[in-house]
């Protein structure tokens, strides 16, 4: 009723005061590879089990947006798997359900030939990270919730080569584009289950600039 509503004021007024804080610059930027300088190879990416067809990115905080979302801060944090193709490619496995995945669907609906930026967070903070693997409301951001955990706002830095923002202190972070057309075989791989995945396509995943 109107009182439980005035009862959750107070939540509603933290909620929203934990929006993400965009800053000018930070220290995953400190250094930015573009162009040949782009080299997977270069970073601690690893072969988990026997027979899996390529070193695999693990636990990477992919970052995209969707093409109508109306809140400039309404980023979708998810967790999905990638397998590692060459110096500057690699194949973006997410499951049709998944946030980035519908942001996917909706962007190739929208604009049938342009790619979907993406950026790949290695290394946030585990408040950030507790964020992205949990099921929180579509009205609310994962950068968001991510400040409710952290008892303070998350600070967000635009990226140099894609339009996301993405956590200020993180280590590292891939930024690119997820091909609308280019799909290759994934897997397969050991999965948390105890067994091995069926070979599925999943898009590629173009690399434009790491920081």
């Amino acid at each position: 009723g109107l009182k439980d509503a005035f009862d959750m004021l107070p939540i509603a007024e933290t909620v929203m005061g934990m929006r993400p804080n965009t800053v000018k610059s930070g220290a995953v930027q400190q250094v930015v590879l573009k162009g040949d300088q782009i080299d997977l190879n270069a970073l601690p990416i690893q072969t988990c089990w026997p027979g899996e067809p390529a070193p695999l990115i693990t636990w990477p905080l992919v970052v995209t947006k969707g093409p109508s979302d109306a809140r400039e801060d309404d980023f979708n944090l998810g967790i999905y798997r990638m397998q590692v193709l060459g110096k500057d490619r690699a194949i973006m496995r997410w499951l049709a359900h998944r946030g980035g995945a519908q942001h996917y669907a909706r962007h190739k609906k929208a604009r049938s030939k342009e790619p979907l930026p993406a950026a790949i967070v290695l290394g946030a903070d585990p408040g950030t990270i507790l964020a992205a693997v949990t099921p929180v409301p579509d009205t609310l951001s994962e950068y968001q919730f991510a400040g409710l955990l952290r008892g303070k706002r998350v600070e967000l830095v635009e990226c140099v080569s894609q339009p996301l923002k993405v956590p200020a202190e993180a280590e590292i972070v891939i930024e690119g584009e997820v091909s609308l057309s280019d799909y290759r075989d994934e897997g397969p791989y050991g999965d948390h289950t105890g067994y091995y995945n069926s070979v599925e396509q999943f898009p590629l995943f173009r690399i434009t600039a790491i920081t």
